[in-house]
């Protein structure tokens, strides 16, 4: 086994599934709700774009919510629209609306919104409505900070990976830094996946982020292909994070995958202790 490892993080095993249906204890606290400090918080972030970062945060609130979870969503920029009765749609954006408890607006989730699917700096260089005033990582900031006070905890969807421009100035490595909350990181199960989640999980040790674990979800139909069999086997003799999936490939109507969870639980373990420190 090679004695290279690209995080320094623990690895652990995931809690076991638990039997029946949420408890009371699956609530982190109604205190929680009405602090005006930033709530536990998740950041899904990614390798690519098209890897699953929608439907990964979608399952994760879904079963959040199912448990009684008071959960905010956030994407806060979302570039890349589709038309829909002569009116511009953003499909992630609305997947998370689907899944809020909160019934929040398009605003609410995603302030910032572009027509072109580009990297959010070129499309904001691009839309009119942007030429007079200059998109800054207080934007996105500010974007988040909507939901303080309002939930017992937040999960925030990225867009493309850590490297990916937000800004003139900025990537989602930085906007991840500035909201000081740590990254689940969903990877493609196919061939490609080993370099790309290796290279991601550097620039996160290198800009103290910290990972709390890898998703790999299969975002295409097909049959398996070789490295779509042993990609997760491989991935596991690299980095010292946890690895959930893979995760078959899934339309919006499939049922949530079981491993969502698993995941879950190791999320609220990790919330509450946060809550009690």
């Amino acid at each position: 086994m090679p004695t290279a490892r690209v995080h320094n993080m623990t690895k652990t095993s995931p809690p076991s599934i638990p039997s029946g249906r949420f408890a009371p204890q699956d609530h982190l606290g109604e205190s929680r709700v009405n602090q005006k400090d930033k709530p536990p918080g998740l950041l899904i972030s990614g390798t690519d774009t098209g890897v699953g970062k929608t439907k990964v945060t979608s399952w994760l609130a879904a079963e959040l919510v199912r448990r009684g979870i008071n959960l905010g969503l956030s994407k806060p920029v979302a570039s890349g629209a589709e038309w829909v009765d002569g009116l511009p749609t953003w499909g992630d954006t609305e997947s998370l609306r689907r899944v809020c408890p909160m019934n929040p607006s398009v605003d609410e989730i995603t302030p910032i919104r572009f027509l072109e699917p580009l990297a959010p700096n070129v499309a904001a260089r691009r839309d009119p409505a942007w030429q007079q005033r200059t998109l800054m990582l207080t934007d996105y900031l500010s974007a988040i900070a909507c939901w303080n006070g309002r939930c017992e905890a937040l999960l925030v969807e990225g867009v493309g990976g850590l490297l990916c421009p937000i800004t003139d100035q900025a990537t989602m490595a930085d906007l991840a830094v500035a909201w000081g909350r740590p990254v689940l990181l969903v990877v493609r199960q196919g061939l490609g996946t080993i370099n790309h989640t290796m290279m991601t999980l550097e620039i996160a040790r290198a800009r103290g982020i910290e990972i709390v674990g890898l998703v790999m979800n299969r975002s295409e139909e097909g049959p398996l292909s070789p490295a779509d069999q042993t990609n997760r086997e491989e991935l596991a003799r690299w980095v010292d994070v946890p690895i959930w999936g893979p995760i078959d490939f899934q339309s919006a109507f499939d049922p949530i995958p079981a491993v969502i969870t698993t995941m879950v639980d190791a999320l609220l373990e990790r919330w509450r202790a946060s809550a009690s420190s």
